[in-house]
């Protein structure tokens, strides 16, 4: 870098053939360029100071000032030599285009043209700006040394010239008429100035030697040398003592080291008179050379590495790169800097600073068979490119591919520092990526609107104008953009940028806060795209224009953003110590970020990679590979910040965990789009370009809404399943409109169309608050589109470019085979297919692999096949499994597009559980555990509010089914399911809306058992389960903790399945819960009937979720229950003699009663008792029987009873239904008392917990239990039928086909009685409107109204007992089985129960003789067996393999009949040894024939 001095030499002049006027103008130009260079030497110093301590652990801000102030005076600097170019270069557009606008932005000064010798100086002082400014802020931003970057500077622009087939040769004599005191690196950067042709007309790219004499010559300064690692990778043992690694220290070439001149002239001569026999191209001859001779070569140059390799003709290949140099070696021996290297001769390319065999670089290499330095590999990449393709450019051919049969390809990855910001250092690294040749055909660009903002190369604007021939289209590029094969385009309202297959940027348009190039002075005009240095060592495949922003996204997913910062839309980390700034770096009063902004990688968090990046005016969005959008600048776009976390990329709490794949930008609303094909919409509604009327501006996403008509496309009502013409596959938002794209391939259109940008003709649609529909003029299918301010483009399947006119949509390319569009702004771009039929956007670079979640699934199938079929290591198949599986559980995003048919996810999953082994299981469980840990945390502080988002909450659930395997440790403290829970139960209530409607309409059949009660109900399990050691001290799980939270997930599940009717009551019972202790679970039932409404709300009563309680469990807690009110009972009822002092008490409450007058007596005893003695035990006995009732008495009273009290002939039970069904008689208006009897025996028959003969249809236990009621619950069969009939019809006469009123009549006693079921009501006709008004009233009245006396006087009979009782514990069902039992008797499990005693076996004869009789009984004679035995026709709760059963030997064979005791479930059986005739006879006789107690 040239420092400044009194002794430079004049800057050279050319020849001058203009007139008089023309010479003294070149003059003052001249001496304005002289002022410039002035201006660059005297900064030259302070430069050098800066660049060596603005990033010193000590710097502080006299540093960053020093900074500061440099780089906005060499900016002005660059602005006037910027001014200067553009008054000379418009002077020759102006003389040959007599453009008259061009003169009026020169303010009518006169313009005159340059002389050669003034363009050769402007173009050599243009490059030492540009290098000073860039290597200024690659200094500031990066703690790569200086040096360093230099290297890497002239290492990319050697292969740029290898590329274009223009590299400076510097000879001898050329190096000793070099300047004095400049160093030939610094020389050397001159000449690539001109070279490159990138700041002026493409035709200086001719221009090459002679550009040194125009170099400003001034003496270095001291420079330190530059250490470099070279690894030899030879096989061959070198000469230096060292070994393979050596350490080599790079001089720069000049008056420091007289040694190390005198060794370059030397060798030099000798590679340069090689380099010179190789026709016009150096690298030409050296590969021509090296393919004769098929020995080793070094490159600096990874490019030519690449041609040799693929070329076949070497056997080893060494890079190195060092300032602009490269080197290749033959068969000899040369020595050079002390190191001995066996070669043959040098072949030098690049300039004299760092050539070949001069001690600032050594080169070396040898014949042996090797691989490269920097190893080449081979990974596919399908990265989106953010912008809008073919459907022919396939994503897996958007990789590397320069040979079809050789891709290649470099391993990338972005890396983050400790505070998730970009690394910068590793992403300059990137310097050192593999590149590819270019090919020899390019794409063709269209570009038209206005001209300084555009892509084309002077500042008309123009217009699209197909005539059907490519080369005289107005909208063709032709300029230095057309040699390059262009691979991502965009354009915007003032700027437009481009990248290349080469990864490098374009830019062009004006310097709007620095949105072009933040170098550049403020407002200035670029005129034509130049290249974009500042990121020139980032491989660029996207590219995005916002209003005064831009954004690229590089090859290894990070995104580089640059310009204004206003309102935080770059996504940079800000930190400034001034005192007028807060600690976060923003204005407390203004709260605005800076303006001219340099590019800085956006602070995407730690593991994050971006796939798209899209720009709106004042915001950006980033969609990442794992389908999460990050957003950062508006609010209403980015979402509100603190200070603390302004301007930072964060996500949308309703966007978290929706598969996002698309995304657009326009001026204030933006889209998303899911994988499904949802569109969801945000931002301002102006013109109701977010599809509709209202609100003015949405500030959550919300779906894009659909008419009615549209809506009866969906195939499907899960928020889901959508068809092709409603599904959205592409979109775009301009300034007042929106676009999309749907699969069918029509357009939904919304918005302002003040110039038919919706594609509809303005005299038909001024604009449209609701999306309308848009059909392919010709019948095809858009495939993609793009929108501007006011218009908008198309392309579709033919690769035609349509664009919106005031008179709808026309084509404006036809036959082009377009690849690419972009429009923003007034702007427009079209990427074309090349001439020659090449229909591929193709990389010259590689790209990281990303995995798409199909992929993974398939995968993992894959595996598991291999795993079944014994092929491959059965442990790595298995680690490939398990990270697999966490990777799908860590991104919810992943989950939500795969598996809309749960049983896809079920089939994977017992797949997984069939294939692994033990070992493997374990794995497997860990990577669940790490992977829910990490897909839950990415939930938190989120509001999941859509259908897409989550449906991955019921998929984690079928992962905790990894407890089936009690051997398998799967989060032992129960952590992650307590994060689970956590997150379900806090879903606003929009998610739990989404989550019920998906989990009812998908997980239908079994698949909601298995997939989403089972797993929960087998963690609760092991969270509840507890040990007893040998001292009796219980010990639990240490997951107890997460026990409340399951047991709520569980309770919103079972409300989901009793209303959908998804699973039966049984299936949600746990076992270790209703194994808990009865006496906890009583004082657990007990506390909780104790506590207010506001401590149960506060505190966890297992016994507030009784449907986790088997009827068993709750039967035991119900006589528990009973036992304590009968203790209180007792009690209650102390007596104590006054004579004697002595107390007593009676426990029971004494029925004493005659078999004959059963009914009367029992009443009449049950009106003379005293409440309280009701409430004790209850013990009954037979007048004249010497039976003692343990319950056996008890038992047979209330069954005989039941005979007499629910006999339809009692006048109390409607006949209408027959023996079938106890319904109360409307009728009975005179025995109310009969029907509080009947409530009394019912409760007594519950408090001792004895089975009663009743047929009660459900209503009565639904109504005991307060529950509402419906038509369900309609006794008559015929006349629930005949409602449901009226409900169910669909035509619209309902009046003239059903003739029905709100009127009811029935016969009473013989006479018909009418009844109004609403005022007036039979006059009031039944119709369509009203039915389920009639409906409703009709089965309250049968069901309530007309039976209200003997309903009230029955539940008073059963209060006076049951009171107290927790009868809410049960179900409808299950108090029906308590009071009534089971129907269903079990017979075989009765035999395993059954215990012998007396000397009796199951191998007995007489044992076998009685089981063969029970077996081949009828179901009555097996009744009355029961009732024989257990005074029950009915099986308890739990069946007859819940009841003791016990057959005690009665004395050896006799004559004698079997006894019972049925107090204990006992039959007496006596030997009749093998005879089974007499057993048969003898038992049938007791069952059928016997009645009564020990009778007297």
């Amino acid at each position: 870098m040239p420092s400044s001095s009194s002794n430079s030499p004049p800057l050279a002049k050319g020849n001058d053939d203009n007139n008089n006027s023309s010479r003294r103008s070149s003059s003052s130009g001249e001496g304005e360029l002289t002022a410039i260079q002035t201006g660059i030497d005297q900064l030259t110093p302070v430069i050098d100071n800066t660049t060596t301590t603005i990033n010193m652990p000590s710097r502080n801000s006299s540093n960053r000032a020093t900074f500061n102030s440099v780089r906005d005076t060499l900016g002005n600097l660059r602005h006037r030599l910027s001014v200067y170019h553009q008054r000379h270069s418009l002077h020759n557009h102006t003389t040959n285009n007599n453009n008259e606008a061009v003169s009026q932005i020169q303010n009518n000064e006169p313009i005159n043209p340059p002389s050669s010798s003034s363009q050769t100086n402007r173009r050599s002082i243009m490059q030492q700006l540009s290098d000073r400014l860039s290597l200024l802020d690659a200094a500031h931003s990066s703690r790569v040394p200086l040096q360093v970057m230099m290297m890497r500077r002239n290492s990319r622009r050697q292969q740029q010239q290898q590329r274009s087939g223009t590299v400076p040769v510097v000879t001898t004599a050329a190096m000793a008429t070099l300047p004095a005191g400049q160093s030939a690196l610094e020389n050397n950067q001159e000449c690539e100035a001109a070279t490159r042709g990138d700041d002026d007309d493409d035709n200086d790219a001719t221009m090459e030697v002679p550009m040194l004499a125009a170099a400003a010559a001034v003496p270095s300064a001291p420079r330190p040398s530059l250490s470099v690692n070279i690894i030899s990778v030879s096989t061959r043992e070198l000469t230096n003592d060292e070994g393979r690694r050596h350490r080599h220290t790079l001089h720069p070439l000049g008056s420091s080291s007289t040694a190390a001149a005198a060794a370059a002239t030397t060798t030099t001569t000798t590679s340069l008179s090689t380099l010179n026999s190789s026709a016009n191209n150096p690298t030409t001859g050296v590969l021509e050379r090296q393919r004769r001779s098929s020995s080793s070569v070094l490159f600096a140059s990874r490019n030519r590495a690449h041609q040799s390799v693929t070329g076949g003709t070497s056997n080893v290949v060494l890079l190195a790169s060092g300032g602009s140099a490269s080197g290749t070696a033959t068969n000899g021996e040369s020595s050079s800097g002390g190191m001995n290297v066996t070669t043959n001769s040098w072949y030098g390319f690049g300039d004299m600073g760092s050539s070949s065999s001069s001690n600032n670089n050594n080169m070396f290499a040898d014949r042996s068979s090797s691989s490269s330095i920097h190893s080449i590999a081979k990974r596919r990449s399908s990265t989106d490119l953010g912008m809008h393709l073919h459907p022919s450019v396939s994503r897996d051919k958007l990789s590397t591919i320069s040979d079809d049969s050789k891709p290649s390809s470099v391993e990338s990855s972005v890396v983050m520092d400790d505070d998730d910001v970009v690394d910068q250092d590793a992403i300059m690294a990137e310097v050192d990526d593999v590149e590819i040749p270019t090919e020899s055909v390019t794409n063709v660009l269209y570009s038209w609107g206005k001209g300084i903002q555009s892509l084309h190369d002077d500042s008309d604007d123009r217009s699209i104008i197909d005539s059907g021939d490519t080369e005289s289209n107005n909208a063709k590029v032709a300029s230095r953009l057309e040699s390059k094969s262009i691979l991502a385009i965009a354009t915007g309202q003032n700027h437009s940028v481009c990248a290349t297959a080469q990864g490098t940027t374009y830019v062009v348009g004006t310097n709007l806060h620095g949105c072009v190039d933040p170098n550049l002075a403020e407002g200035s005009n670029c005129y034509r795209p130049q290249l974009f240095e500042s990121l020139s060592s980032v491989r660029v495949v996207q590219v995005s224009c916002g209003y005064d922003h831009t954004a690229a996204l590089s090859s290894n997913g990070s995104v580089w953003t640059w310009g204004s910062n206003t309102h935080g839309q770059l996504g940079h980390r800000i930190n400034n110590n001034n005192n007028n700034v807060n600690r976060d770096g923003i204005s407390t009063s203004l709260f605005e970020g800076p303006t001219r902004c340099r590019p800085t990688g956006m602070a995407l968090g730690k593991g994050r990679r971006a796939s798209v990046v899209a720009c709106g005016t004042h915001y950006t969005l980033v969609l990442t590979t794992h389908m999460s959008l990050l957003a950062c600048g508006k609010p209403l776009i980015a979402g509100h910040r603190e200070l603390s976390e302004w301007g930072m990329p964060k996500q949308l709490p309703t966007l978290v965990g929706l598969p996002l794949v698309g995304v657009a930008a326009g001026d204030g609303h933006a889209v998303v789009i899911t994988a499904h094909g949802t569109a969801f919409v945000w931002g301002e509604n102006r013109h109701s370009c977010c599809g509709r009327e209202y609100p003015a501006e949405l500030t959550v996403p919300l779906a894009m809404k659909l008419s009615s008509n549209q809506s009866s496309s969906l195939e499907g009502s899960d928020g889901l399943t959508i068809a092709d013409v409603l599904a959205i596959q592409d979109a775009a938002c301009g300034l007042e409109h929106t676009i999309l794209v749907t699969r069918s391939g029509r357009l939904l259109v919304c918005g302002n169309n003040n110039f038919g940008q919706l594609g509809i003709a303005t005299s038909e649609l001024k604009s449209s608050k609701a999306l309308k529909s848009v059909n392919h003029p010709n019948g095809g299918r858009f495939v993609s589109t793009e929108a501007g301010y006011g218009h908008s483009l198309m392309l579709d399947d033919a690769g035609d470019v349509w664009m919106t006119t005031q008179n709808g949509i026309e084509c404006i390319l036809t036959g082009k085979s377009a690849l690419a569009i972009a429009a923003g702004g007034n702007n427009s771009a079209v990427i074309t297919a090349a001439p020659t039929g090449a229909k591929l956007l193709k990389r010259q670079f590689s790209m990281e692999e990303i995995e798409d979640p199909t992929s993974i699934v398939d995968a993992v199938h894959g595996m598991i096949e291999d795993l079944e079929g014994g092929k491959g290591n059965e442990t790595n198949l298995s680690q490939e499994i398990a990270r697999k599986s966490e990777e799908l559980l860590r991104y919810p995003s992943y989950l939500n597009s795969l598996f809309v048919n749960p049983k896809q996810l079920d089939t994977l999953f017992e797949r997984l559980l069939r294939a692994c082994s033990a070992d493997a299981m374990q794995e497997l469980a860990r990577s669940f555990e790490r992977g829910l840990k990490g897909g839950l945390d990415s939930l938190r502080d989120t509001r999941l509010i859509h259908p897409e988002a989550v449906r991955c909450l019921l998929q984690y659930i079928l992962f905790f089914d990894i407890h089936r395997d009690e051997s398998i440790v799967f989060d032992l403290h129960g952590e992650t399911i307590s994060t689970f829970c956590d997150t379900i139960l806090s879903l606003p209530f929009e998610g739990y809306k989404a989550l019920h409607s998906f989990a009812t309409l998908h997980y239908t059949g079994s698949l909601f058992v298995k997939m989403l009660v089972n797993p929960l109900l087998r963690t609760l399990n092991v969270c509840a389960s507890h040990t007893v050691d040998d001292n009796d001290v219980e010990h639990f799980n240490p997951s107890r903790q997460a026990v409340p939270v399951i047991v709520a997930v569980l309770s919103w599940l079972y409300a989901m399945a009793e209303e959908q009717n998804l699973a039966k009551p049984a299936d949600f019972y746990s076992d270790a819960v209703s194994e808990i202790n009865v006496d906890t679970l009583f004082s657990d039932l007990y506390s909780m009937k104790r506590a207010s409404p506001h401590e149960r709300s506060k505190r966890f009563y297992i016994t507030q979720h009784p449907f986790l309680l088997s009827p068993g469990c709750k039967r035991n807690l119900l006589q528990m229950e009973s036992q304590v009110s009968q203790y209180k009972a007792m009690i209650g009822d102390l007596h104590m003699s006054e004579s004697t002092n002595d107390i007593t008490v009676e426990p029971f409450f004494h029925l004493e009663i005659e078999r004959d007058y059963l009914v009367e007596q029992t009443l009449e005893c049950m009106k003379q008792a005293d409440p309280k003695d009701i409430r004790k035990r209850l013990r009954v006995s037979f007048k004249g029987e010497e039976g003692l009732d343990a319950g056996g008495v008890t038992k047979e009273f209330f069954q005989l009873l039941s005979e007499e009290l629910f006999d339809i002939n009692s006048g109390l039970w409607s006949n209408k239904y027959g023996d079938e069904m106890n319904w109360f008689n409307s009728d009975n208006t005179w025995d109310e008392k009969g029907y509080e009897m009947i409530g009394v025996l019912f409760g007594l028959a519950l408090y001792n917990n004895v089975l009663l003969d009743v047929r009660f249809p459900m209503a009565v236990y639904r109504k005991l239990l307060g529950l509402p009621l419906g038509l369900e619950d309609i006794v008559d069969a015929e006349l629930r039928r005949g409602l449901k009939q009226l409900l169910d019809y669909e035509g619209d006469d309902v009046e003239d086909i059903f003739c029905l009123s709100f009127e009811v009549t029935w016969m009473e006693l013989g006479e018909e009685r009418r009844l109004d079921l609403k005022p007036d009501g039979a006059n009031i006709p039944v119709t369509n409107n009203n039915r389920e008004e009639y409906v409703l009233r009709y089965v309250s009245w049968i069901l309530v109204d007309s039976i209200k006396s003997q309903w009230e006087a029955f539940e008073s009979g059963v209060m006076r007992i049951m009171e107290d009782a927790s009868l809410d514990l049960f179900l409808p069902e299950e108090l029906e089985l308590l009071v009534v039992g089971s129907g269903v008797l079990d017979f075989k499990a009765l035999e395993s129960n059954t215990t012998y005693e007396g000397g009796y076996t199951a191998e007995s004869e007489v044992i076998k003789n009685f089981w063969r009789f029970v077996n081949n009984a009828s179901k009555e004679t097996q009744v009355q067996l029961l009732k024989f035995a257990a005074a029950s026709t009915k099986a308890p709760i739990g069946g007859l393999g819940k009841m003791p059963f016990i057959i005690q030997r009665a004395g050896p064979d006799s004559g004698l009949l079997p006894t019972s005791h049925t107090c204990f479930n006992t039959l007496l059986l006596p030997d009749y040894g093998s005879d089974y005739d007499k057993l048969a006879n003898n038992l049938g006789r007791a069952v059928l024939e016997c009645e009564g107690f020990g009778l007297e």
